[in-house]
């Protein structure tokens, strides 16, 4: 089959695709790529699998509707919303945003965000369009303050080992209370915060990819004993860590 001589018309091709045609499933082939669109009240239009698997979701149109106020702890989703009105507001995208977001286990965690205005066929916003992608895989992205950056990368290098938020304070050159207030407004939460969420993180992984029994665990990621680990455990969680394997893994 020979293809034509002239160039191809956009704009053609675009209006003869059918509703149902969804560039965004191609996302669902990305690993850790999460895809979504919002309408201009900032509603979910459209996600890729990636995305609706991370709230609980089994498919998209079980989220389509919903805001961040149904999806994310409130503390987030402050700056979500202000990220998105401003991208509507300026009609201008808002690149590598390094900002807290759910993991697949329900767990804030650190990802790498894009977001983009949508327009229509007038040129008028009508809502916006993102990415994520975990920011751990994005080793050329910095924060833009240097004393968070600093922590932050102490932080994931080190959360297992249980540090002090005052060592975590020590690696920045400024006093624990600046540290916290600059967490506070970057993130809404708090270097200890972020500290166990990680923490916490890391006993999820352990009990779905191990045998490990709480104790092991525990003295693995560096808690005074299986109690401390269990309370913690259930501050973030809601449930025990038992019961966190056998709702995974059974």
């Amino acid at each position: 089959m020979n293809p034509p001589t002239e160039p191809p018309d956009q704009s053609q091709f675009m209006a003869a695709l059918s509703l149902e045609s969804q560039f965004h499933h191609a996302f669902d082939h990305l690993r850790g790529v999460a895809f979504f669109a919002k309408d201009r009240h900032l509603r979910i239009i459209a996600c890729c699998a990636n995305f609706y698997r991370r709230f609980g979701y089994d498919q998209e149109q079980d989220i389509l509707g919903k805001t961040d106020h149904e999806l994310a702890p409130a503390y987030l989703v402050e700056h979500f919303m202000a990220d998105d009105l401003e991208v509507m507001r300026t009609r201008q995208p808002k690149l590598n945003i390094v900002e807290v977001f759910l993991n697949d286990f329900g767990i804030p965690d650190w990802y790498l965000t894009n977001k983009m205005p949508l327009f229509d066929k007038e040129g008028e916003i009508i809502g916006l369009m993102g990415t994520t992608r975990p920011y751990n895989s994005s080793k050329d992205t910095h924060h833009p303050d240097r004393a968070v950056e600093k922590a932050l990368r102490f932080i994931q290098q080190n959360y297992r080992k249980n540090p002090t938020v005052q060592e975590v304070a020590e690696t920045t050159g400024i006093s624990l209370r600046q540290l916290h207030r600059k967490f506070m407004t970057a993130f809404r939460a708090t270097p200890k915060d972020i500290l166990q969420k990680l923490r916490i993180r890391a006993v999820c992984d352990m009990l779905l990819e191990t045998d490990n029994s709480i104790g092991e665990i525990a003295e693995a990621l560096h808690y005074r004993d299986q109690a401390t680990l269990g309370r913690a455990f259930k501050d973030v969680m809601g449930l025990t860590p038992l019961d966190y394997r056998r709702n995974r893994v059974g």
